[in-house]
């Protein structure tokens, strides 16, 4: 019989070491919880988390409820919108037709879709499509885009009417995120594969690697477990406008998932599933703005960590919904958020959530969230008065352990203005414009809103005064120059 200390040892060890890593797991999961509550609690989060490490789940929950109407709760398996994180895979569509030899990447719309306006179409790239550096706007920032969501089209009647305007710059020159030319690309598949969208995505992707519980949304589908989405303003839950998903949005936006489906996509770009391994790094290879095909990447030394991350992430938001994804490939970990309310005025992603579990799945502190400022004061406004607000405002910002966080934005003031002047509120609404361009004195779009606020108001003096400043700050803002033109009668420079 062996009396060798060094075998016990060894066998202490090996049984050691596995539950060491089960408690590390677990008191990692209860801070995980215990943090999203906290957003929760805030009123910034409601929805579906999953972690994973290495390909396996080591935290999934859901929270909040999918319907508000019926006070249904979300769970691992509700299905969500997930906007724009379809981006993702419309490039992987693309990437396996320039595999297969059937679509050039260096190739342009008009090679694709002969009845695309030519003078572009024979410019813009497939590559600049994918990377948004097309030249191309965005139909998803018209001022009439809520109308067209009302409408049933086909994609070549959509591309048509709002994917075909005027460049805005030269292809090439400069990143633009385009809604439109991701749409673009879904038609280009439907020609090539001689199919629509939803067939190609379904038979190429989502049966290929098992993403059962995902599709394309369709008009009139019935989905099981899928989320009701909700907008969230100032404390106040109301429904989301009307969207013809697949008609307006299509392959630029259009799916729904559950987190467990995008882990098996997560899994599957690591190996050669969908497309080969050669072919796989044009979809991660960053081109302007750390923009890849459908993909954000970034590759930084993070303080108190001893290796590299590389992070390959997308953010998306539909109206009720917002979606992440973040995968970091050093420690093959994978963050998942699918959220069903859209705050109005604050954060419009998810990145103060995935930032702070990051944080704890890799031992770095991290700070405990905290309602925004403009949310404070803006329930202060809409329970006391303007005045309350703004004191209450400018006191919490001297202070030096803040209770509110401070990440304040030129937009977020804006949108409470216009909150206030659409309930009526006009002299509040003044105030929190005023406010706006003390905060951000070179912000010609503050200046421009108090403006249009003060027109509005019937103080067109003080309205002339700060288009004329406005114009000052960005001289090729058109908005004010039109409405100097009205008021004035004159096109002279400020």
């Amino acid at each position: 019989m062996s009396t060798n200390p060094y075998r016990f040892i060894c066998i202490f060890i090996f049984v050691l070491f596995p539950v060491m890593l089960h408690a590390q797991t677990n008191l990692e999961n209860q801070q995980i919880d215990k943090l999203v509550k906290t957003f929760v609690d805030l009123d910034q989060f409601s929805g579906t988390i999953l972690i994973a490490k290495q390909g396996k789940v080591v935290f999934s929950k859901g929270y909040g409820v999918a319907n508000r109407e019926w006070n249904v709760a979300n769970t691992a398996d509700t299905k969500f919108r997930i906007g724009s994180l379809t981006k993702q895979f419309t490039a992987m569509l693309i990437l396996q037709l320039y595999q297969e030899g059937k679509i050039d990447l260096n190739g342009h719309i008009s090679d694709y879709l002969p009845y695309y306006r030519k003078d572009i179409g024979t410019k813009v790239t497939i590559h600049q499509l994918l990377s948004h550096t097309s030249g191309l706007g965005d139909f998803g920032s018209r001022d009439d885009f809520w109308e067209i969501c009302k409408t049933e089209y086909t994609p070549r009647e959509f591309i048509e009417k709002y994917c075909s305007v005027n460049l805005e710059t030269e292809p090439g020159l400069r990143y633009r995120y385009s809604n439109s030319g991701y749409y673009i690309l879904g038609a280009i598949i439907e020609s090539l594969r001689s199919k629509p969208y939803s067939e190609v995505l379904k038979e190429r992707i989502l049966d290929v690697i098992g993403m059962n519980s995902s599709g394309m949304e369709m008009k009139k589908e019935v989905l099981n477990k899928q989320a009701s989405g909700y907008n969230l303003q100032y404390g106040k839950y109301t429904k989301p406008d009307y969207i013809n998903l697949y008609a307006v949005i299509f392959a630029a936006g259009g799916m729904y998932a559950t987190v467990g489906d995008l882990l098996k996509w997560d899994r599957a770009l690591y190996t050669e599933q969908l497309l080969s391994k050669k072919n796989l790094e044009l979809l991660f290879k960053p081109n302007m703005e750390k923009y890849a095909y459908g993909i954000m990447f970034n590759k930084m030394k993070i303080p108190g960590l001893p290796f590299t991350s590389e992070f390959s992430s997308h953010t998306g938001a539909i109206n009720g919904f917002r979606s992440i994804i973040v995968r970091e490939k050093h420690e093959q970990q994978a963050i998942i958020i699918l959220g069903n309310t859209a705050p109005g005025g604050t954060n419009v992603d998810l990145n103060p959530i995935s930032n702070k579990i990051y944080s704890i799945i890799n031992g770095l502190n991290y700070e405990e969230p905290k309602l925004e400022i403009v949310q404070a004061m803006a329930l202060k406004i809409l329970k006391g008065s303007v005045e309350e607000g703004i004191s209450f405002y400018r006191k919490e910002k001297l202070e030096k352990n803040r209770r509110f966080e401070f990440n304040l934005a030129e937009g977020e003031l804006n949108t409470m203005g216009y909150y206030l002047l659409a309930q009526g509120k006009k002299a509040a609404a003044l105030a929190i414009f005023q406010l706006n361009t003390t905060e951000f004195p070179q912000s010609w779009n503050a200046f421009d809103s108090y403006a249009e606020a003060l027109e509005g108001a019937g103080q067109i003096n003080e309205s002339i005064n700060n288009y004329k400043r406005s114009l000052t700050l960005n001289i090729d803002n058109i908005h004010a120059r039109e409405r100097l033109k009205s008021l004035t009668g004159t096109t002279s420079e400020p």
